[in-house]
């Protein structure tokens, strides 16, 4: 098990926090500072990349010219095929989490009506996972909320990578090849994130 105390600093920053041992998997930690440059809207054909909002307002990109805003506890899905981008259009900072996958998912930003964009209704694609249990996946990945109050365990996958996220502390474990174990002292929710790594 490996932990990671999120969103330690006020600087702008893309960090490549956690990485598979196969780097198939990647978990990458934003930070925008007011009027940061965005990061223009994109989509991945062989795969995806998913945010969660740590702390701040993100303004998501669903297509290439309309946007949502993200509030913590927001989770938003980047599907293959599916537009998304990021920038910050509030009065301070914004702290987020990118989960990828895999490593050359392929970055495509489109000119026009490219026929390989896919759409999806708003709420297959935002969830709040604070107030909300939610259960999603992929073909590649999956995102589950749990609550754990005391001892949580999982036996270990070959091949699976998983972290946890606490919703309420914002510290990240992740758990590669090995057994699942969490303890806590008073019911905290998580959310898990589950990935096959295809080059195990």
């Amino acid at each position: 098990m490996k932990v990671y105390s999120l969103y330690s600093d006020n600087k702008h920053k893309i960090n490549k926090l956690v990485e598979s041992k196969n780097k198939n998997i990647r978990i990458i930690e934003f930070s925008l500072l007011k009027g940061s440059n965005e990061i223009p809207p994109h989509f991945h054909p062989y795969g995806e990349d998913c945010a969660y909002v740590l702390k701040g307002e993100l303004t998501y990109y669903i297509d290439t010219h309309s946007t949502v805003n993200l509030d913590k506890g927001n989770l938003a899905v980047g599907w293959t095929n599916l537009i998304h981008g990021y920038k910050n259009m509030s009065d301070s900072s914004v702290y987020f989490l990118v989960f990828a996958t895999p490593e050359d998912n392929l970055t495509v930003y489109p000119e026009g009506n490219d026929l390989d964009i896919k759409h999806i209704p708003l709420n297959r694609r935002v969830y709040n996972c604070l107030d909300n249990d939610i259960c999603i996946a992929s073909p590649l990945s999956s995102f589950k909320t749990l609550v754990v109050d005391g001892i949580y365990q999982e036996l270990e996958e070959k091949g699976v990578f998983k972290s946890f996220l606490d919703l309420e502390e914002n510290i990240l474990y992740t758990f590669e090849n090995e057994k699942v174990e969490l303890k806590t002292d008073k019911p905290k929710k998580f959310l898990k994130f589950s990935c096959k790594d295809a080059l195990l």
